[in-house]
């Protein structure tokens, strides 16, 4: 059977499959109730009966489409929800093969690796025993010179005849003409001194190679007998013995979150009936009605009991916002309970939401007000939010939220730490906190009209307003100064508390903020009572921190977080990130399970951290798992800091200066191994210096729009292709601009990214108003030529740079102007972030002193690109003497343009084009990841 002929056999009909679609639709909005059900059941039976196999879907399309739908909006919407459905459902029936096929490839690598540490074993045993041999077998040079050396001695040797001889007539021995030698040593003192020496030698050697031997085959041994373990622990075998099973996974941490007999009293108190009136006539009350009216006809009309159904708009701020996700797992409690809510997320402002199916398109709020209007609106969002941050007032769109009759606002801000905008929301809508006691308030209040919520007697510390009001200021990569540093996490520990402080310490050690592994790490760490961290800190509190909401935490702060866990606490972690590693090699960490034996769990370590490695290595350059922190963390490396305890230090400083034998002896023994190595070194230091010095990332930019001609004559020019293109986006048809329609192909098809510069630099001494003016124009010509949906599909995060020549009679740059253009760059998009960045000369220092200053009043500044000129067009080595400032800046320089106007040597249409050529700075964190993956790859066309 062919792949068509399978896919086209889905069993369409199914009267459970056809359900979770029905349902997937009430959810959405359609007005679908039970006598929809039944249209749709009958008309499956009918189809059945007729033999209907409806090989293809759409003619079940057509034919469910005038049951479920009631506008056209919903006719429209019903198709693609149909397809993607039905795709969904073809995709699901082939996912267990893919599956397999992956988990076959993944075992094949994990055994070619294993293989390759079995050929490098037996190779270095070879090797060993090789040696062995050759040196008892074969002498050495010394031995040969020593034996022929010792041949003249043995033949001088004067020899004893056994025949009897006349004795020889004594004569007078001839006057010696040759001055006489000192007699050599006896032959055999001479032979036995040498033979001793050279079995000292070889006995020396012969020790050594033996215990090296013996040693590698002790490794072998216990290498071999670690991989048999640890295929016990991946392979099934049959067995007599009950063996104890351990579930390695994290599903079913919401039970300890929200218990279920708390979100089955919430479910049962919201799924209270209400009463609406129908179009029927009520006879019986309608002949009363009209008796009492003297005969006058009075109809009465009956009512009819229905579930109520709840809107829930959500404040979420990434898709990883924890305090989002955290209301997200109670509502779908609820929703399994039986609960009939709609959910949609927003951005602080609800004009425009989000529905939590990313493929529907967002919808206005008078959009949502004419579609839910007899629903009841439950909020989630801080209350600053409904008030304008510049007089203070409530925002306009806070009048249609009043056409809802039951409306509610769910904050997390403790009750404890309410003040004004509490009380002025409350005129107008249900105060409550977003927690599950505050959920079972709101349906108490829905239900009976009233309800009782009693506040606790101690107050809780708020929120610190370092993290409130200035929360980009924490999710920067580069620091804040020290001692603004320090005083965020003197006021966040008072927050969080000691265990929510670790709880937090502990989430920094995975490179991204993921909620199913936050609650994972909260439940796996005690405190000294045996009770978990998810037990006994507020998770809500924890969930509105910034990093937590923005799903991001720099790195300067990790390393800081990291380095105050204690090392029981290190490994706890560790052993919890490699089990989740071992469940998530073929899917997301909450989905898959493995049952691995109890008594071969020690062996996970060692096979996590090899699955790592082979994880990792496929993974992409910005891949969590390449995060340095990270695998420094789970290999036992050392971070960036050294933390040295007070014993150490007192024992330091006893010793006054004085070094004890068992030190001497080390000092000695290493001396004597560095003696050994030297001169393997030395010999090799030629080739190590050409192999590690620090290579750069190429770059180039031009005024002239970038063709195939000028990407191969930079790149002979260079010596290698170039990664990057600065290109001006100047907001105009002038010289220069980038043009996407001319440029996009050629730049994608070779794999360069573009460098946005903005260009006006005969305006950077300005006013804050004109720099705001520029800075608005320049976002927008970039956002406008690539598109917001396309720059967030490629990562959403850029640098744009400032081009500032400050020589030449050019303006140095103004304090005032960089403030306005960073801040008009910074908000043009709620969707992408462009980071505002300086192109400026190492030897500028007015523009150095002046972006100085705006950067300590508040400027955002991301990194510089420092013009410093060579004289050769071949790139080279890093040279950081070359980027020295001569006025500091408090911010990381990325690029150098090391040469400019180069001229073409080949001809090119445009004969002014001329090349300035520069390298990322190579000492960076992973620079490819830190500065190349946030230059824009164009798109295809």
């Amino acid at each position: 059977m062919d792949a068509g002929t399978k896919k086209n056999n889905l069993d369409w009909l199914n009267p459970d499959v056809l359900m979770e679609f029905i349902d997937e639709l009430r959810e959405a909005g359609y007005k679908i109730g039970i006598p929809q059900y039944i249209a749709a059941q009958d008309l499956i039976l009918i189809l059945i009966a007729q033999g209907e196999t409806l090989d293809s879907p759409e003619h079940l399309r057509n034919l469910l489409g005038p049951i479920f739908c009631s506008s056209p909006i919903e006719q429209e919407e019903f198709q693609q929800r149909f397809d993607r459905w039905v795709e969904l459902f073809s995709k699901t029936n082939l996912l267990k093969g893919e599956v397999d096929v992956k988990a076959e490839a993944f075992s094949a690598e994990l055994e070619t690796e294993r293989a390759l540490s079995y050929r490098m074993q037996r190779l270095i045993l070879l090797i060993s025993i090789t040696i062995f041999i050759s040196i008892l077998l074969f002498p050495s040079s010394t031995d040969k010179e020593t034996v022929i050396k010792l041949l003249p001695h043995q033949q001088s040797t004067p020899t004893v005849s056994l025949t009897p001889t006349v004795p020889p007539t004594p004569t007078v021995p001839p006057t010696p003409t040759v001055p006489p030698t000192p007699p050599d040593p006896p032959p055999s003192l001479q032979f036995w001194q040498k033979l001793l020496f050279l079995l000292t030698v070889d006995v020396v050697v012969t020790v050594y190679v033996v215990v090296f031997l013996v040693w590698r085959l002790w490794c072998l041994v216990w290498r071999l007998w670690w991989l048999w373990r640890a295929n016990l622990f991946l392979q099934r075998h049959s067995t007599t013995q009950q063996p104890k099973l351990q579930t390695i996974s994290i599903t079913g941490f919401e039970e300890n979150l929200f218990p279920s007999l708390v979100l089955l009293k919430i479910a049962r108190s919201l799924r209270y009936r209400i009463r609406i009136p129908s179009n029927e006539i009520d006879v019986n009350k309608t002949i009363d009605a009209t008796l009492s009216q003297g005969g006058w006809l009075t109809p009465v009309y009956r009512t009819h009991q229905v579930l109520p159904e709840y809107l829930f708009l959500i404040n979420r701020t990434s898709y990883r916002d924890h305090q989002a996700k955290f209301i997200e797992e109670i509502i779908e409690g609820l929703k399994q309970e039986g609960v009939f809510i709609n959910i949609y997320f927003f951005d602080d402002d609800p004009r425009i939401c989000f529905s939590n199916d990313d493929e529907t398109f967002p919808l206005r709020l008078r959009e949502i007000t004419s579609k839910y209007s007899q629903h009841s609106l439950v909020m989630i969002s801080d209350t600053e939010k409904f008030f304008s941050s510049i007089n203070g007032e409530l925002e306009p769109w806070v009048n249609q939220l009043t056409n809802w009759e039951n409306r509610a606002v769910l904050t997390p801000i403790p009750v404890e730490n309410w003040g004004y905008q509490e009380l002025e929301l409350a005129q107008e809508f249900i105060i409550l906190p977003a927690t599950l006691k505050g959920l079972e308030v709101l349906s108490q209040r829905l239900r009976q009209g009233w309800a009782t919520y009693f506040v606790g007697e101690e107050t809780r510390i708020p929120l610190p307003d370092s993290l409130r009001t200035r929360p980009y200021l924490w999710i920067e990569r580069n620091p804040p100064p020290t001692e603004q540093i320090n005083a965020m996490l003197d006021s966040l520990e008072k927050y969080l508390g000691k265990h929510g402080f670790c709880w937090l310490s502990a989430c920094a050690v995975f490179p991204e903020l993921h909620w199913n592994i936050t609650i994972n790490l909260g439940n796996v760490l005690k405190i000294e009572s045996g009770a978990s961290l998810s037990e006994v800190c507020s998770l809500t509190d924890l969930a509105r921190l910034p990093w937590l909401r923005y799903g991001y935490m720099p790195d300067w702060l990790r390393v800081y977080l990291i380095t105050t866990l204690t090392p029981e606490q290190q490994q706890i972690i560790r052993t919890a990130l490699q089990d989740l590693l071992i469940t998530a090699v073929q899917g997301s960490v909450s989905k898959l399970q493995l049952e691995a034996v109890r008594q071969y769990h020690r062996f996970l370590p060692k096979l996590a951290n090899s699955i790592l490695y082979l994880v990792s290595k496929k993974a992409a350059v910005d891949s969590p798992l390449r995060d340095y922190l990270f695998i420094s963390f789970m290999t036992k490396q050392p971070l960036l800091t050294v933390r040295v305890s007070d014993n150490f230090s007192r024992f330091i400083s006893k010793q006054n200066g004085k070094i004890k034998r068992r030190r001497f002896l080390q000092m000695l023994f290493w001396g004597c191994l560095g003696l050994m190595i030297e001169e393997v070194i030395h010999q090799s230091s030629n080739y190590i210096s050409k192999i590690t010095y620090i290579q750069s990332i190429p770059g180039a930019d031009t005024l002239v729009n970038v063709t195939l001609d000028m990407i191969q004559e930079a790149t002979k020019l260079i010596g290698s292709k170039p990664r990057f293109w600065g290109r001006y986006f100047q907001g105009n048809d002038r010289e220069g601009q980038y043009r996407g329609a001319l440029e996009n192909k050629i730049l994608h098809e070779n794999g360069i990214r573009v460098a946005p510069i903005c260009r006006q630099y005969n305006l950077v001494g300005g006013t804050y108003d004109q720099g705001q003016e520029l800075g608005s124009i320049h976002a927008s010509d970039i956002l406008a030529i690539f598109g917001e949906d396309y720059l967030l599909n490629q990562g959403g995060v850029f640098y744009t740079f400032l081009d500032v020549e400050g020589v030449g009679g050019q303006p140095s740059l103004s304090k005032e102007f960089y403030k306005g253009w960073s801040e008009g760059v910074v908000q043009a998009s709620n969707k992408v972030k462009l980071l505002p960045s300086v192109y400026l000369t190492y030897s500028d220092k007015t523009t150095l002193k002046n972006l100085s200053a705006a950067i300590k009043e508040g400027a955002h500044c991301h990194g510089l690109w420092v013009a410093s000129y060579d004289n050769k067009s071949q790139i080279g080595p890093w040279n950081p003497e070359r980027v020295k400032l001569e006025s500091p800046v408090p911010c990381k320089v990325l690029l150098r343009q090391y040469i400019g106007d180069v001229n073409s040597t080949r001809k090119i249409n445009i004969s002014s084009s001329i090349y300035d050529f520069n390298i990322i700075n190579p000492t960076l964190d992973i620079p490819a990841f830190v500065v190349l993956s946030r230059f824009i790859l164009p798109p295809a066309s």
